[in-house]
């Protein structure tokens, strides 16, 4: 298992942050696996809630993507 620190725009960590958006679509170039961790680190700088957040990978998708990405759903385990 491999943990990731990912950017995050401000504008799609406040749907994270609100446990909105249970996904993300990625460029596959770190060969994410379920079981794998990801930590955001928000890049808006003025942003009022937590900056950082763990999540654990439980499903990946690779079929149906633009050749080269990876969507993945995660649930939070460390805010």
């Amino acid at each position: 298992m491999t943990h990731h620190i990912l950017k995050i725009e401000s504008t799609h960590w406040s749907a994270k942050a609100l446990g909105v958006k249970l996904f993300e679509t990625r460029k596959d170039d770190r060969n994410f696996q379920v079981g794998d961790t990801v930590q955001y680190i928000v890049l808006d700088s003025s942003y009022k809630r937590p900056r950082s957040a763990v999540y654990e990978i439980i499903y990946v998708l690779k079929e149906y993507q633009l050749d080269g990405y990876v969507t993945f759903a995660e649930r939070l385990i460390d805010a």
